[in-house]
Order: structure tokens, then sequence, then C-alpha cells
């Protein structure tokens, strides 16, 4: 239900991304947080890698600096197994449980539900860095995003009229949404990014001409360099409409009654939107099946106005609150990878499509875990 507590909290979520993962701000997480991952990929070099860590790692440690204001030891256990929790809970969450329909079921064993509420046990992890922060926190300080959320709680308690919306439960699952959220969803798409730059060396060398040419390689990539790289952007939005790692939206509901097609809709009908049909729609996109950068660009070179049948990030009020921020994430890490790596498949393994998708849907259409090899560019 979309109520006033979830209004209130989606705000403050907002206003937080607004303040500490726009612009500049972005900009500089990043910029710090690249030489920890030149560290780690220099450590692969000559052997086969599941990248899939390595951008965990970078986002990991962009985002918990952006929210908790601090950096993580990418080898202490404790992140470790919080990255891995992460991960799993976006592939068994998926598209609900049997019990989100028939309340029944919940009594009965299952052990889909079994590994979600394993994974429920990363709480445990981000209680202890609010804790830290609850015991430091001095009033009015604005040095990360929970910081931000403790000004915005007690400002309710001294008007006495939001408190129960802000209490520390909401606060604490804010957070976890915010981060999990941002790091499973990003990474993903990093991870079929790097997995189709490998299958179209064609496209990748094109996207590293136009950024050798218009970056350059003295310099990491910057929000700014969106406008100068169309060929590159273009190609991460195909990467959007081809992975389509969220085939299907959030459940909507209609606001009033309607009608579509001659059917009477009334309000409050639940809608399910498919993503992934409207991103492979022939009637929209020549030749959907293919993966090609083209789609996105004008005849003139330029990025051309996204239709309305592309929605990676959702739409309505349930949209994804942090696209913008998810945008311009996704373009500094992929930009940076172009500039600095090339890819190759393992050798004896040319043949193997990195491709693959998991069987079984569950939050999307997520890889088989696959390996290259990623090399240092000359």
């Amino acid at each position: 239900m979309y109520d006033e507590t979830l209004k209130l909290l989606r705000k403050l979520a907002h206003s937080a991304l607004r303040h500490f993962a726009t612009g500049e701000a972005l900009q500089k997480l990043f910029s710090t947080t690249v030489p920890k991952l030149e560290v780690e990929v220099a450590k692969t070099a000559g052997k086969p890698v599941d990248p899939k860590d390595l951008i965990s790692l970078l986002l990991y440690n962009t985002f918990s600096e952006m929210c908790f204001g601090k950096r993580f030891d990418m080898h202490d256990p404790k992140v470790l197994q919080s990255m891995k929790l992460i991960d799993e809970l976006g592939q068994n969450i998926g598209l609900g449980l049997p019990e989100d329909v028939f309340s029944i079921l919940r009594y009965v064993p299952y052990k889909k539900r079994d590994i979600i509420r394993e994974t429920i046990k990363n709480k445990e992890f981000f209680m202890e860095q609010i804790g830290d922060h609850k015991d430091t926190h001095i009033q009015g300080e604005m040095t990360d995003i929970f910081h931000m959320f403790l000004n915005a709680q007690e400002k309710a308690m001294a008007e006495d009229n939001n408190m129960e919306k802000l209490s520390d439960e909401h606060l604490l699952w804010t957070i976890i949404d915010m981060f999990g959220a941002s790091i499973q969803t990003s990474t993903e798409t990093i991870y079929w990014a790097l997995a189709l730059m490998t299958e179209h060396p064609e496209i990748a060398d094109r996207v590293r001409k136009e950024i050798d040419d218009v970056i350059g390689r003295d310099r990491i990539p910057v929000i700014e360099d969106r406008r100068s790289v169309p060929y590159a952007e273009a190609t991460l939005y195909e990467v959007l409409r081809y992975a389509s790692i969220a085939p299907v939206l959030l459940p909507h509901a209609t606001t009033c009654d309607t009608t579509l097609r001659g059917h009477v809709i009334p309000k409050g009908t639940t809608v399910i939107m498919n993503v992934y049909s409207m991103h492979f729609d022939p009637r929209e996109w020549k030749d959907p099946e293919n993966f090609c950068p083209e789609h996105f660009l004008a005849e003139n070179g330029t990025v051309r106005d996204h239709p309305p049948s592309f929605l990676p990030f959702g739409a309505g009020r349930r949209g994804c609150l942090g696209e913008a921020v998810g945008k311009a994430i996704l373009f500094l890490i992929f930009t940076w990878f172009m500039q600095n790596y090339t890819f190759s498949k393992v050798p004896g393994k040319e043949s193997e499509s990195l491709t693959n998708m998991i069987t079984k849907v569950n939050a999307g259409r997520l890889l088989v875990p696959y390996e290259i090899m990623i090399n240092k560019r000359e």
C-alpha cells in the first residue's frame, strides 16, 4: 500500500540521494574507490576470473561510504558475507512467494522461504553500522545518508507528529533497501555489460576508440562526459534493454475506474507490467533479439530520445527513485572498465556463450556465473 509512511520514507530517501549521490559528490566517491579496484583487478592478470566480485567490491564501497561514511576491507569476512547475502536475496526474493497469494501456505515448509530468512540475517550487519552512528551522532551532522536520516528522526521527534513513521525499524529497512537494491541491480547490469562486450568485440573496440578520442587515458571518466560519448552511452542503454534484468515491474494499481480496449478496469486493480515484452517488441525495436547500440542512436550519431517502451527503471510512483544515480554510476563504471581493460574468453572456451541465463526466473534475468580474461590495456 502506498500509504503516508511510505511516502515520507520515499521522500527522505530521495532527498538523501540528491544530496549525497549526484554530481560532484558521486564523482568524488567513485574516484576514491577506483584505486582499490585497480589493485584487485591486477591480481587477476593472466588468470580466468568471474568479474562479479570485482564489480560488487567497487559498488559496495561506493555505497557504504555514501550511506555510512566509511569503506570496508573487502577481505573482511563480515563484508564478504554481507555481499553474498545481498546477492542471494536478490536471486531468491524474485516474484514473491506462494504464501503471498495463499496465506495458509506460510505454515508449510518451503525451501525458498528458508533461504530468504537466512539472507535477512544481513540485518545484523547493518544494525551494527547504524548502532555506531547513533552512538556518535551529533545533531545537525550531515556527513552521510544515515546521519541525515537521524537528523530527520530528531526533527520528527521534536515536532511529535511523525515519530511513528520514522522509527528505528523504518530507518533500518530503508537504508537496507537503498543499499541492497543499488548494489544488486547495478552489479547485475555491469555483469551483463562485460559479458556482452566480450561477446561483441567489434562493439567494444568502437566504445574504446570513442573513449580514447574524447576522454583519453590520462583521467578517469566523469559524469559530464556522457554527452560527449554517445556511442558508449547508447551501448550502456542497449545493455539495459537487452539484459532487462527486471523483466516484470513491481505491482502497481489503477488510481481510478478506467477502460482498456473495451474492458472495464475498476479502481484499485493490480497492474503488473511486462517490461521484457516491451523491450523485445519488434514493433518498437528493429531486430530486438540482436544486441545493437544503434537502437539508441539517431541518424546524426547522437543519443535519441528514449521511446516510451524503454523502462529499465520502472515507472510511476513506484519507479526506481535512484534512476538518476543508477544511470550515472553505471556510466562511470562501464566507461572506466572500457577505458582501462580489454576482455576475452578463456582459452579453450571460445565457443561457449557468456549470456546463458539462470533458467529459474527469480529476481530477474540473471546470468549463469562466467569467467573471462581481463587484460590491462597498454
